[in-house]
């Protein structure tokens, strides 16, 4: 078997997810709303996928619990910016770049604000109409080029406080037929990685997604979690069947996780006040709600 194919997006977050990956396997950056189409079409054997993708995916995916983007809190890159306060907004203009932020979005209007959003594409180098309400926008480009608007909602932070639960936005998301232990070892390898050259991602934070160093080192170490956990998976449970609920999906299937044989001491994990993570032992896994698929 060849070098694995990894899709993944190009930013910021994906950072520590992905350190000293390319030099390991064959990676391809894309926005996320195409990585489901980098795995439907067999050009990746793994993807960081938008979460609501794998309720929406042609193909059966597992995931594999080393790695994740996610918040309990406020995110910094996942935005809505508004001309009227939160309850007066009834149509919302949405990065085309993410499929799980714009059903977030419709989630969160639809309970906390009792509204129906009327949902229009918005693409990066477009012109916001003058008579548009609001418009969300994700990844880089919310810290870096913010549109002067002035309301400002944060979607990790909205969901967290109604929910208490965290929101997971992406997940190492498979091929059945490729999600392999070996795979899952070498992703959690480059998240320890990653973790161990924070201050590397920090200064390429700076030169080259042209973030200020020491906000790009409190959103990767304080704003973002990476470690996918039974409250990861209990917040995504909660938004699927929501989705439904509202009709953003026709059904919910299952979740598929890779039941792995964790050896914690080939790495740590570390969570977001330093302290030291123990993976979930394969019993945990086994008897949780989720399903679960052995890798052999």
């Amino acid at each position: 078997m060849g070098p694995f194919r990894i899709s993944a997006v190009s930013f910021l977050n994906t950072r520590p997810l992905i350190y000293g990956l390319a030099e390991r396997a064959i990676v391809r950056r894309d926005v996320p709303a195409k990585l489901l189409e980098h795995l439907e079409s067999d050009q990746a054997d793994v993807a960081l996928l938008s979460a609501i993708d794998l309720q929406r995916s042609s193909v059966p995916l597992t995931i594999l619990p080393a790695g994740c983007i996610a918040s309990s809190g406020e995110t910094l890159t996942v935005r809505v910016f508004s001309r009227v306060k939160a309850e007066q907004i009834r149509q919302l203009h949405a990065d085309t770049d993410s499929h799980t932020a714009r059903a977030l979005a419709q989630v969160l209007w639809a309970e906390r604000f009792g509204c129906d959003l009327r949902m229009l594409d918005y693409r990066l180098g477009q012109s916001l109409p003058c008579d548009a309400q609001a418009v969300l926008l994700i990844g880089d480009k919310v810290v870096t080029s913010p549109p002067p608007l002035p309301y400002q909602y944060d979607l990790g932070l909205l969901w967290s406080q109604w929910t208490h639960l965290p929101f997971t936005f992406a997940v190492w998301a498979a091929r059945r037929q490729a999600a392999s232990q070996e795979l899952c070892d070498l992703l959690s390898q480059c998240l320890y990685q990653g973790r161990q050259h924070m201050d590397e991602i920090v200064q390429l934070a700076q030169r080259e997604h042209h973030w200020p160093a020491e906000l790009a080192r409190t959103y990767l170490t304080q704003n973002l979690e990476f470690t996918f956990t039974p409250r990861h998976r209990d917040g995504m449970e909660r938004f699927f069947g929501l989705c439904h609920e509202h009709r953003l999906l026709e059904a919910v299937r299952p979740l598929d996780v890779l039941n792995l044989e964790l050896r914690s001491a080939d790495f740590e994990l570390k969570g977001r006040g330093g302290e030291v993570l123990t993976p979930m032992p394969g019993n945990a896994l086994r008897n949780s709600k989720l399903e679960i698929r052995n890798s052999s």
